[in-house]
């Protein structure tokens, strides 16, 4: 099966730099091209963020003191941009996406020359330093000095117990000496595994990273599945090259891969980074691999994500998981429901907005509980509209509240400890958090924003809701957020919500009143840019050589 670009015939585009010239051509002004040198110390991070309202693709072509390269980042940062790279429009995302993560077609793996073997680096050759690895915000890595960390790596490996199994998983990767890294694999998911099992197996643990294959091997490997070669394979004809030390096939168009083995009994004080939540976290588990090659393209690209809770970020471990809750509620919720559920980036995958169009009693609470039951590790709050035609907003969503008679166990349900991801600052040591579902009627139509001293008021008729610092009496419903929020910023205060709630805890009604207390309850980290930096790329934002495409 050929990719369908829109706008194009159909083509084959089974690498990283034939999706951005596609997409380019398709949505020039979605793609921001810099063609001035930049310095990874914090300039990408610096452009991304300054750009991050308009959001688009950033492609630069002059790397400082690694002039064989490009660079780019937020590449999947957007939902159109996800759907292009499979080949369907943003509306159809999820079907498309359950399409591909539901069938499968056997890897071609081809023998004789490809193109990431163009270049290879073995022995004393070794050099990670000699990729243009970013260093995104100023506190990564400074436990041991190392900056500068590969984002954008996806790991390869087999299953120590099945070895016909292949799975692809993300791991932070920071570079320590020319051949060796430090990487967190995350908690209990099937890098994990397989490392536990090499160690109690006493068996070798190779590991091959990708950097810069097509995006559609990112969002697989966002989708907590195995044989993801497979499932690619039946979206196009991508072509597998064996590896050169390790016996893992490696897709052929990718830019940039790292054949390593993993140093069972090694250990590294890797850390801290700024993670998805938007905040430095120190948790990692501080594995070490040793690297046998690096093999690349001519003049390749690396693939950057942006660090902290960038839209990429968020959205890589949002929308390729979302199609399989999405799936899961369709198999086992009644069809006449009709649901409509979306996870907000700003809400870091912690908060889902709802909307049943046909409820029936009970319905809607079996939903909230469903989307908690099948994202275990990261929605907490879900809010949802009973009779509606679409997802509320935020705004909406709190203000039906505040038009509502409010009744724990009713309309709120409150779950105290249950299972969630540790990186939630909010939750306890043991790794729970309290999660709420509510429910409302959405009567909301418009609604005005008035900017008081300290605090902003929401209103719609009669209904209000304020956004404030301290308690607030003179509203029906009342989110308090620490100083450090905009409190005009509506994404701001989702933020705060999502990460700074702990519902069974933070969620209080007062005399009818509902009180969201979305201040911090720890000391809480926020990832920053040298000032200076960002000064500089402000001002080539505005120069004549920033070229937007």
């Amino acid at each position: 099966m050929e990719l369908f670009y829109p706008g194009c015939s159909y083509l084959k585009a089974t690498s990283l730099r034939g999706f951005i010239e596609r997409y380019g051509s398709s949505y020039p002004e979605d793609v921001f091209t810099e063609q001035s040198e930049v310095d990874i110390f914090y300039e990408p991070t610096a452009y991304y963020k300054l750009m991050e309202t308009e959001n688009p693709l950033l492609f630069f072509t002059k790397i400082r003191k690694f002039r064989d390269f490009n660079l780019v980042t937020n590449t999947l940062g957007s939902r159109r941009r996800m759907a292009f790279a499979i080949g369907t429009e943003e509306e159809n995302l999820y079907q498309q996406w359950d399409e591909v993560i539901s069938n499968d077609a056997e890897p071609k793996v081809i023998e004789g020359h490809s193109p990431v073997k163009e270049t290879l680096q073995t022995g004393d050759g070794l050099d990670l330093f000699g990729l243009p690895a970013p260093a995104h915000f100023s506190m990564d890595g400074e436990i041991k000095g190392f900056m500068r960390y590969i984002t954008g790596g996806l790991a390869v490996a087999r299953d120590p117990l099945n070895p016909e199994t292949v799975n692809l998983s993300f791991t932070r990767i920071q570079i320590i000496g020319k051949d060796r890294y430090a990487f967190d694999m995350g908690s209990h998911g099937h890098l994990w595994n397989y490392v536990y099992n090499a160690r109690k197996e006493s068996k070798p643990m190779p590991l091959t990273i990708l950097i810069g294959p097509h995006p559609v091997f990112y969002m697989l490997a966002a989708s907590f599945i195995e044989n993801e070669y497979s499932h690619a394979s039946y979206l196009a004809d991508f072509r597998y090259t064996p590896g050169e030390f390790n016996d893992i096939p490696i897709p052929a168009d990718t830019e940039i891969a790292i054949e390593a083995e993993v140093m069972l009994n090694e250990n590294f004080s890797e850390g801290p980074f700024s993670e998805f939540t938007g905040y430095m976290s120190s948790r990692s588990t501080g594995n070490v691999a040793r690297v046998k090659s690096i093999m690349r393209k001519r003049n390749p690209i690396f693939y950057d994500i942006a660090a902290s809770n960038s839209h990429e970020h968020v959205g890589l471990f949002s929308i390729p998981r979302n199609a399989s809750i999405i799936r899961g509620i369709k198999q086992y919720l009644p069809p006449s429901g009709g649901y409509q559920i979306d996870w907000p980036f700003s809400s870091s995958h912690m908060v889902a907005l709802c909307n049943v169009r046909n409820p029936e009693p009970g319905l809607s609470k079996q939903l909230g509980l469903a989307i908690i039951g099948l994202d275990a590790l990261f929605t907490k709050i879900v809010f949802i509209s009973e009779g509606g035609q679409k997802v509320p907003s935020l705004e909406e969503a709190l203000l039906s509240l505040a038009g509502s008679e409010i009744i724990e166990g009713h309309n709120l349900l409150l779950i105290p400890e249950v299972f969630t991801i540790k990186l939630d600052p909010s939750s306890s040591k043991e790794g729970t958090n309290g999660k709420a579902v509510f429910l409302f009627h959405n009567s909301v139509t418009s609604f005005e924003r008035e900017i008081l001293e300290n605090a902003v008021r929401i209103t719609s008729d009669s209904k209000s809701v304020v956004f404030s610092h301290e308690e607030n009496d003179a509203c029906r419903v009342n989110v308090l957020v620490d100083h450090d929020i905009d409190l005009d910023n509506t994404d701001a205060v989702m933020w705060a919500i999502a990460t700074r709630t702990r519902p069974d805890k933070d969620i209080r009604l007062n005399k009818g009143r509902l009180v969201i207390n979305a201040r911090s309850k720890t000391r809480l980290i926020v990832p920053e840019l040298p000032p200076e930096i960002v000064e500089r790329i402000k001002k080539r934002l505005n120069s004549a050589s920033s070229i937007k495409k």
